[in-house]
């Protein structure tokens, strides 16, 4: 940069204002304390505390900037002043070559940059956001610099040694608000995965401890004498249901895990959905108590899947639909081709209790289940809707549902046509000579 476009100026450690400083200093640094002390939102103490800082010395615009780790930007993060609607605050990249921001964070030095409208950069007029000068100042947290602010004035020599030093007591105390705000959300991230995990051990515990109740409670009856065959039969047909049970909730729980680990394993290829969803619906009308049908119609086209998950899927619904709709009512299974978008729709539909719309949000997540006044005993881990959610996903396809409360609900999957996929790799691929 010219020299006559910029004059530089260091000061490396904030400085203490002057013994007896203004009475406008003196209430912005009482306002610094008072903000950090509180519990706002970080995004509006850092606007609280701009605006103070911003009014204490008389400048036109301040804005925050924070480094991304990632690109080496600095990225706005909050600003204030009157000149920001004209001039929103742009992210200032590293490769735009040792401009004052970028001067400021990587050598932790304060840049005062005067009569900015007449420099100008590699032969070309300099962007200055409608300012004359500007100070701009590194912003620093546990020792290590992570933005810079930046305040600028329409006059052209506005930022006096005064005003300088308030603005560094106002990065200080931006640095220290952005590591309370760190702080706060590491503390948040631990409560939500203590809550997660404590969740995860009560319902587990509760879940694994019914079928395992009735597996040690027969199988003791068992050894204690010597019943009649038809009452053998029963308990050994409680055990078999039960240790079914028990494998199906491990089974959730190493999903869930394969999930979460990114290890899970899929065998993709063309699905026909139409006779897999009826060897499922075959398998739930034998003791669901409930009327299941799978919808006729046109033949279903393929879908590019893994079989044994969309089984799983499907399984999933099913049982949900099962749970949560009375005994007798109708649950159907139902298909339709979205041509618009190269995919096929798989619905299951029930009779059931339905989805008050402030739970529907919640339905897919780990461990969340109904919790209203008539499916408070309906049984389950809170994990099948979630591991339905996160292998449709993976398989490429969406998941959505429609409810009305007591009118039941309607849950749909769409997976990747396998015609259309062929067909527009087909096409993408070079023609041979």
């Amino acid at each position: 940069m010219e020299a006559r476009a910029a004059e530089r100026g260091t000061l490396r450690e904030p400085s203490a204002i002057a013994s007896r400083p203004f009475e406008g200093e003196a209430q912005a640094l009482v306002r610094f304390a008072q903000i950090l002390a509180a519990s706002g939102s970080l995004q509006d103490s850092a606007r609280e505390m701009l605006e103070v800082a911003r009014e204490a010395v008389d400048a036109d615009r301040i804005v925050l900037r924070i480094h991304d780790h990632v690109t080496g930007d600095l990225v706005p993060f909050e600003g204030a002043g009157p000149l920001l609607g004209d001039h929103p605050p742009v992210t200032v990249t590293s490769g735009q070559g040792v401009g004052g921001s970028i001067w400021a964070f990587e050598r932790g030095e304060v840049v005062i940059e005067r009569d900015l409208d007449r420099g100008a950069i590699g032969g070309r007029r300099r962007s200055t956001a409608g300012m004359r000068s500007s100070v701009t100042l590194p912003v620093s947290s546990r020792e290590a610099t992570i933005g810079v602010l930046t305040a600028g004035s329409r006059r052209g020599d506005h930022f006096a040694p005064r005003a300088v030093e308030l603005l560094t007591v106002a990065a200080a105390s931006l640095g220290a608000l952005l590591e309370i705000g760190r702080l706060r959300q590491e503390i948040e991230v631990e409560r939500f995965i203590r809550e997660r995990i404590d969740n995860f051990v009560s319902i587990a515990s509760h879940e694994l401890r019914t079928p395992m109740t009735v597996l040690v409670g027969y199988s003791e009856l068992l050894m204690r004498g010597e019943p009649s065959i038809e009452v053998r039969q029963d308990w050994y047909s409680f055990i078999n249901t039960e240790s079914r049970r028990l494998t199906e909730i491990v089974d959730a729980f190493l999903d869930v895990g394969s999930i979460s680990a990114g290890k899970l394993h899929l065998s993709i290829m063309p699905v026909a959905l139409g006779p897999l969803a009826r060897e499922v619906v075959a398998r739930f009308a034998r003791s669901a108590g409930h009327e299941i049908d799978v919808a006729s119609g046109a033949a279903v086209p393929e879908v590019l899947a893994d079989p044994d998950r969309v089984r799983q899927v499907l399984c999933n619904l099913l049982d949900n639909a099962v749970k949560y709709s009375p005994e007798g009512s109708r649950i159907s299974v139902s298909f339709r081709t979205d041509n618009a978008r190269g995919r096929v729709i798989t619905s299951v539909s029930d009779e059931g209790t339905g989805i008050p719309l402030g739970e529907r949000s919640k339905v897919f997540e780990m461990f969340q289940r109904g919790r209203f006044a008539d499916t408070v005993t309906v049984r389950g881990a809170g994990l099948g809707l979630h591991i339905v959610k996160s292998l449709v996903e993976a398989m490429g396809g969406e998941v959505w549902l429609r409810s009305r409360r007591h009118r039941g609900s309607i849950f749909s999957i769409a997976l990747p046509a396998a015609a259309h996929a062929i067909s527009g790799h087909a096409e993408a691929a070079p023609q041979s000579a």
